[in-house]
């Protein structure tokens, strides 16, 4: 190979390489920048479940969290029976299982929109999302004698995350 052909193809493989490096660069950046709005998809009551939410105004809790933000959610307490808290998925706003509330095996229910999700103001991040779960299950169990044995976490996709968390 000539001197001008492995100058040529040093150059070559230098720019690609640079080029390939920039784009996953950039690549990641983006997806650094945008996770929270990949990971979080905040819906509000549909106009249809709103009126299931009316029906169990009397089990509504609220939750507030301080700076404007107010967790609204769903309780049904059976006394001498576990509680089972109930963490949603990315997309999920609780309304639509308030209907299944009162038949969930015998147990009590804790069912509580995170920030920005239904009712609930604010914006979600990972960290307050922990956070406001750990609060809120501490709060619960103050106001109704709880012990941490009583306590059944259950999540479904990104809520999964948030039991473990708040298990640990």
């Amino acid at each position: 190979m000539s001197p001008r052909a492995k100058k040529l193809l040093t150059r070559f493989l230098t720019v690609s390489l640079v080029t390939v490096c920039s784009v996953w660069l950039a690549g990641v950046a983006f997806l650094w920048t945008m996770q929270e709005d990949i990971l979080f998809h905040p819906e509000p009551v549909s106009p249809q479940n709103r009126a299931e939410l009316e029906k169990f105004r009397a089990g509504e809790v609220l939750f507030d969290r301080g700076h404007g933000v107010i967790l609204r959610g769903h309780c049904l307490i059976k006394p001498g029976r576990p509680l089972l808290v109930y963490y949603g998925g990315n997309a999920e706003e609780i309304s639509w299982l308030l209907a299944e509330l009162p038949d969930w095996s015998g147990c009590g229910v804790l069912l509580v929109n995170y920030r920005g999700y239904g009712d609930s103001t604010g914006k979600p991040t990972e960290q307050d999302l922990v956070a406001d779960s750990l609060a809120v299950l501490d709060e619960t169990m103050q106001r109704h004698h709880l012990n941490p044995g009583d306590i059944i976490l259950m999540g479904r996709s990104l809520g999964s995350g948030v039991a473990m968390q708040v298990a640990a």
